[in-house]
């Protein structure tokens, strides 16, 4: 990812332990598909990193929201730019999972409109992808 920042990196793996997940995170992944996931799914989701977005499978999600609600910080970062409401609406549904285009159906918005949200309130928290913003948004206890 250093030598080529453009690239975009998908973690195919059998892990479901959250030290690889958040490393493979940490290390720009901006997916972490599981191999047991079906061709035709895996397909779906490659598409979905194309278009920016970044496809999580259920149990690494599960493992995600556990592990986030086991190491729940209370509050905000005073030193961040503060996020409008739009923008934390959007990161919610991010966090569940959902594409732009589903965002956008959600919030009667164009996907380029929750695009450009969604990486507005990214800059402002110093975040470099989709599964950054979702595992924010569900460490600050966004998503029910």
């Amino acid at each position: 990812k250093a030598e080529s920042p453009t690239t975009c990196v998908v973690m195919l793996t059998m892990s479901l332990d959250e030290g690889d997940l958040f490393e493979a995170v940490k290390q720009g992944a901006q997916g972490y598909v599981l191999k047991n996931t079906s061709a035709q799914q895996l397909r779906e989701q490659l598409h979905e990193v194309a278009r920016g977005e970044a496809p999580l499978s259920e149990a690494i999600a599960a493992r995600i929201l556990a592990e986030f609600n086991r190491q729940r910080a209370g509050g905000t970062d005073a030193s961040l730019e503060p996020l409008t409401e739009r923008e934390i609406q959007i990161l919610k549904l991010v966090a569940e999972g959902l594409s732009n285009e589903e965002v956008g159906t959600r919030l009667f918005l164009s996907a380029q409109t929750v695009k450009k949200q969604l990486s507005n309130a990214m800059q402002k928290l110093h975040l470099n992808n989709r599964v950054q913003a979702a595992v924010y948004a569900i460490s600050k206890g966004l998503v029910d």
